[in-house]
Parts: C-alpha cells; structure tokens; sequence
C-alpha cells in the first residue's frame, strides 16, 4: 500500500472537521473533575450539595426549608460556630488544639451583662473588657502549654471546665435579658438583627483568610508542636508564635 493511501486513510479515521485532534468535548469536563477530586473539601461539598437537595425537595419539612425564617435560624446557629473556627484554626497551625473557647463564647455574654447592669459599665467598654478577657484566657493557656508544658489538650479541658463553673455559679443557671441602656442599639450589631452574626462571621472569615494567606507558617509548611525550644534562625519559633496564637484563639 502507498504511503498516500496510508496517509488518507489515518486522515479519514481522524477527528472530524473543525475539531482539533485529541481534544475531545468532554476532555475539559474530564479535568475539571479531576481537579474538583483532588481538593480535601469535595466531600465536604457533595456531602452538603446532598443535603440541601434531601431537605429542600424530598423531606416532608421541604416546604418551610427555603423560607426567610429558616435561613436566618441556620445562620444564627452557624455563625458563631464559623468566628470560633477562625481562632481555632491558629492553634491547629501550631498544632495544638483549644478546648475552651466555646466556654469563653458562653461567659463573655454574662460578663457583659455584669458590668453593664451591676457596675454601670457603657456598652462599647464592657465589650472590650470581654474581649480582653479572652487575650487573657488564652495567654493564661499559652503560658502552661508553652513554659510550664502542660499539654494544650490538658490546659484548655482545665479551663473549659473553669469557665463553665464560672458561669453556672455567678448566673445561677438562668439566661440574662439584656439591659435596656443597649436594646435597639449596639445589641441590633450583636445578635437582634436577623443577618449581624452572619455578617461578623464574613468579616472574620475573610481577615483571617487574608492573614493565613499572606502569613509564612512557624518553622515549616507542617505544623510542629509548640515547644519553648528554640527554632531554627530561617524561621520563627514556633513557641513564640503559639503565644498570640493562643489568645486570638479564645478572644474569637
């Protein structure tokens, strides 16, 4: 056979006309999903997709699940939980963890209270004096994780369970209304108004994003204990930088 006969028939048995050889219409559908595999949060996105899909067009509550007031609960019950995850997510850098800020979460509410109604204290100075009671929760569990040595998983189980007591005692188990010097005011941008936590959470979520981004890690890419050891002269100690990371993780 001739190599012109060869040559026409390798053109005949090509891609057809307009197309280019090789690329297929579903080569770039292909990759995509490749790609979309290969990212530790897919599951976590199917997972959800399947979930919104079950509750919004099969289940028997399909009917009050895309409604205002859903959206606004989901939110208020989410929120609070994504500012937390912000600060924990320092402490996983520097690979510990932090057991206490869900209780710093539950007394700053009743210290605010307190200084507001039992000490006369203005709104915005009692919100910062719950907010500097966090840096010192947090620089309370640096100091035993990082000098003493205490295990961070030990150290933040002691003070959860220190703030929890706390509240239980100085609240008598019952749930605080808020001051009327801060109803229709400041408390609209703390938890009234339906979208304000959502709208805290978005802040944080996209300072922390742009920080973490923008922030060379301790030592290196992988996160190491925190030890008062010295590091290595290219990098930062990773025990001073589990200090701030200690007290951001509980004031959030």
């Amino acid at each position: 056979m001739s190599e012109t006969v060869k040559r026409a028939d390798e053109v005949g048995a090509g891609a057809p006309p307009g197309q280019v050889p090789g690329k297929s219409p579903w080569a770039g559908l292909q990759a995509l999903g490749r790609a979309f595999a290969q990212q530790r949060e897919a599951t976590v996105f199917v997972v959800a997709v399947l979930l919104l899909i079950y509750f919004g067009f099969i289940s028997s509550a399909s009917s009050n699940f895309f409604t205002r007031a859903d959206f606004v609960n989901i939110t208020q019950i989410m929120a609070p939980i994504a500012i937390i995850a912000c600060g924990e997510v320092l402490l996983l850098i520097c690979g510990e963890i932090d057991l206490s800020p869900g209780f710093v979460f539950l007394f700053a509410p009743y210290l605010m209270h307190y200084l507001i109604d039992f000490y006369g204290v203005p709104a915005i100075p009692a919100i910062l004096i719950a907010l500097l009671m966090g840096l010192v929760v947090g620089a309370i569990n640096g100091f035993f994780t990082v000098t003493v040595g205490v295990p961070s998983f030990i150290t933040t189980f002691a003070t959860a369970f220190i703030l929890s007591g706390l509240t239980l005692y100085t609240s008598h188990a019952q749930p605080s209304v808020p001051s009327a010097s801060v109803q229709g005011g400041i408390e609209q941008w703390l938890g009234e108004y339906a979208w304000s936590e959502l709208v805290w959470a978005v802040i944080i979520v996209a300072i922390f994003h742009v920080v973490l981004t923008r922030t060379r890690p301790p030592r290196s890419s992988a996160a190491p204990r925190c030890s008062a050891a010295p590091a290595p002269s290219s990098a930062p100690s990773s025990g001073r930088s589990c200090w701030p990371c200690c007290s951001t993780g509980s004031t959030s």
